[in-house]
């Protein structure tokens, strides 16, 4: 596992970040244990410019990536973030997308 970034605002910003990735890998998907990672670097100070976008992908073994999600401009991009992955992965949309040919 690497963890990276550019104009953070420490140190301390990957450490959290990997202390929540590890933490959280154990009792949630891959995909929130990233967004876990995420929430907690922006915690932690992130990136030293502010946040105004994020976005979350997961690539698997197939040619189209498990998960592609985006929030290109909002006020709280990591809890819209987190509402489209809960949107993606529950409920209806969840059930139809499991159902859909991906290769």
């Amino acid at each position: 596992m690497a963890v990276a970034g550019n104009m953070l605002a420490g140190p301390a910003v990957l450490d959290n970040m990997l202390a929540a990735y590890r933490k959280t890998l154990d009792s949630v998907d891959f995909a929130a244990a990233l967004l876990a990672a995420l929430v907690a670097g922006a915690e932690a100070g992130g990136d030293s410019r502010g946040m105004g976008s994020a976005a979350l992908r997961v690539q698997g073994d197939q040619e189209f990536c498990d998960l592609d999600l985006r929030v290109d401009s909002a006020d709280a991009p990591l809890a819209e973030l987190a509402r489209l992955l809960e949107a993606a992965t529950t409920g209806p949309y969840a059930a139809f997308f499991a159902t859909v040919p991906r290769r």
